[in-house]
């Protein structure tokens, strides 16, 4: 089974960041064995990227409101699922542990099998993810209780199990704050965007 990327890159990005403008929304950002479209919309930045990782930002007019978008190539771990069933499960167990328990109190978690993930191909597995938690740590405010929530679609690749990636976004407000509608469209849209790829047989050999 693959490591699950740590609970958000987004939580720990600086207030301050350097925002570049998305300049070719139609680009899809490319990884190995999966692309994703940058979040689509004139409020959207980019916060930061590697060859691994891309983070966006969207702008929301209210300093204790942020919404944020990710790509992640993740690592591989010990253990190689037999089945669709078997590595949902084992991401269902790894879920308690991404949370760093002096920053997050987690109120709810689900995992199901995302059979339209990557075209809905028989071998392709993906995992939708949807979680929600109390974070006292944000920037704006600390030890202000905040309402953080993420979905994500998690991937291992059908030609090469020990490659994985997810793409998720996030919103992080205060309890009294509604949730943006219009930014959670765009987050969907986003996930959606995602493209599994297939990788060249002597690529996936030299894993």
């Amino acid at each position: 089974m693959v490591l699950l990327a740590c609970c958000c890159l987004a939580c720990g990005a600086s207030q301050k960041a350097r925002l570049r403008r998305i300049t070719n929304p139609d680009t899809r950002v490319q990884f190995r064995g999966f692309s994703v479209l940058p979040p689509q919309g004139p409020a959207w930045s980019i916060a930061w990227e590697s060859p691994d990782a891309w983070l966006f930002h969207r702008r929301i007019e209210s300093r204790t409101h942020t919404f944020m978008a990710e790509a992640i190539a993740l690592l591989p771990g010990e253990e190689t699922p037999g089945s669709p069933e078997a590595f949902v499960d084992s991401v269902r167990r790894r879920i308690p542990g991404n949370w760093d328990p002096d920053r997050f109190e987690d109120l709810e978690h689900t995992v199901s099998l995302d059979a339209s993930a990557g075209a809905g191909a028989s071998d392709i597995w993906c995992a939708r993810i949807y979680q929600r938690a109390i974070d006292r740590q944000a920037r704006q405010a600390p030890g202000t209780p905040f309402i953080f929530e993420q979905y994500e679609i998690v991937c291992l690749h059908p030609d090469d199990r020990s490659t994985a990636f997810l793409v998720r976004y996030s919103e992080r407000r205060l309890p009294a704050e509604p949730p943006d509608a219009a930014a959670r469209a765009e987050g969907e849209g986003y996930l959606a965007s995602m493209r599994i790829e297939r990788l060249d047989p002597a690529d996936a050999k030299r894993r």
